[in-house]
């Protein structure tokens, strides 16, 4: 279950990434 949730994490995390190329903007809504 732990590895299933880090992989939905980095899905999220490559999709937020491919939407928006902005790095602070992803720091900042880990730290919300």
């Amino acid at each position: 279950m732990k590895e299933n949730r880090v992989a939905q994490n980095k899905e999220i995390l490559h999709k937020t990434w491919k939407f928006q190329r902005i790095p602070h903007y992803n720091i900042g809504t880990w730290q919300i």
